[in-house]
């Protein structure tokens, strides 16, 4: 199976002194062309409700935190759809991190294997 190079082409590295310098100077020129991470992300910090104190990292669309985002989970074996709406955003060490509150009204409701044993 043929190996696949994702990275650009090294350079033509004759005129140095040695291969890991042209390796080393390679990864620099690379590294520079790309964003940092961070540029394009966002941390959500749930606030409230059954994820409270959890966190997740997240995408911005269009250089924006979404308004509103549901989350997947599973309640003590059970999984639920949770939903949250956005609150109050603040930096980081240059990361964007925004605080999300539970929106109980249009989540599912939380259950345990407990409440369906008393049925």
């Amino acid at each position: 199976m043929p190996t696949v190079n994702t990275f650009p082409a090294a350079p033509n590295t004759d005129f140095l002194p040695s291969p890991s310098h042209a390796h080393a100077l390679w990864h620099y020129r690379v590294g520079m062309t790309n964003p940092p991470r961070v540029a394009h992300e966002y941390i959500v910090e749930y606030v409230d409700g059954p994820l409270a104190g959890t966190t997740d990292r997240r995408l911005l669309i269009n250089g924006s935190v979404d308004e509103r985002i549901g989350s997947v989970a599973a309640i003590e074996g059970l999984e639920s759809l949770f939903w949250y709406v956005k609150g109050a955003e603040r930096l980081v060490n240059s990361e964007k991190y925004v605080a999300y509150h539970f929106d109980a009204p249009d989540s599912d409701p939380v259950e345990t294997d407990k409440d369906h044993e008393s049925l």
